[in-house]
């Protein structure tokens, strides 16, 4: 977050990139949705931390500038000296055939499930009264972006659960999945019970922890020839700090040892929008969809 606001919105690294690179976004290697050979291929350009910053490499795969950090002037540096490397008639083409991508690979990247639901997951500060910097968002120059940012994510849910929801209620594995993978990041401790009730399509309930803290819960769903064709739920609770680099938004800042309130959403995702096949954060875990 850090970076897209600090560099990627400044002028001269913006001009720099339009008038000399061709910019894509490439995740750490670990990343579940790139191939064995794709992984191979970004290991040694930014490919071994997700908070790399910036990477350069030619057509033909070398390497001419990694690193920059959060802020635009180390990038800019890192970008003017891979310039300077840049040797057009010393550059060799890529070899495919070395970084060979077979459908065999692509296949076993995960998709989500089959004939089931893909929710798209939000959360914002209702409030930005206890807010702070603090290493991890760049000290106090982004506060304020954070405080106004939106958090991102993907819930999948299996073919058998939507059947489920469809018919009226809300299997366990659906709560258990909101809770350990969604609740529990955003709200602070575990939770210790979730009561949901889906009656005439209104979903009502509660969310408490061992420590007291206790959100409430509101949404709708409706069917339509067996099939779920909307689903939205909102949760409203207390937030504490959260030190990721960013990738929590507006809680990498909440005030050290303070609570704020924060509200989450939990909506079907439109099935014609690319941005749902970006998988869940926690995909990865091998009993994500269990």
């Amino acid at each position: 977050m850090i970076a897209r606001e600090a560099v990627l919105n400044d002028p001269r690294v913006v001009e720099l990139l339009k008038s000399n690179f061709v910019c894509l976004g490439v995740d750490n290697a670990a990343n579940p949705n790139t191939t064995v050979a794709e992984a191979r291929f970004i290991a040694d350009k930014g490919g071994r931390a997700s908070t790399e910053g910036m990477t350069v490499f030619t057509a033909g795969g070398k390497l001419l500038g990694r690193g920059g950090g959060f802020q635009a002037d180390p990038n800019l540096r890192m970008l003017k000296s891979a310039l300077e490397k840049y040797d057009p008639e010393s550059e060799k083409d890529l070899v495919v055939e070395d970084f060979p991508v077979t459908e065999a690979d692509r296949k076993k990247i995960q998709q989500p499930p089959e004939g089931g639901l893909v929710l798209d997951v939000t959360w914002k500060l209702l409030e930005t009264n206890l807010l702070e910097g603090n290493s991890t968002s760049g000290g106090t120059t982004y506060v304020d972006c954070f405080a106004d940012s939106l958090g991102v994510d993907h819930l999948w849910i299996r073919q058998d659960e939507a059947d489920a929801i469809a018919a009226g209620a809300i299997p366990e594995s659906v709560r258990r999945r909101i809770s350990r993978w969604h609740l529990d990041f955003i709200l602070p401790g575990k939770t210790e019970q979730l009561d949901l009730t889906l009656d005439g399509g209104r979903i009502t309930g509660t969310r408490s922890n061992a420590e007291g803290d206790r959100a409430e819960l509101l949404g709708f769903v409706n069917t339509k020839n067996g099939e779920v064709t909307r689903f939205d739920l909102v949760v409203k609770g207390m937030a504490t700090q959260v030190s990721d680099c960013g990738f929590s938004a507006g809680l990498t800042v909440v005030k050290k040892g303070e609570k704020v309130p924060v509200a989450l959403s939990f909506r079907l995702s439109d099935p014609n929008s690319d941005l749902r096949c970006v998988m869940p954060a926690k995909v990865r875990a091998h009993d994500y969809l269990q």
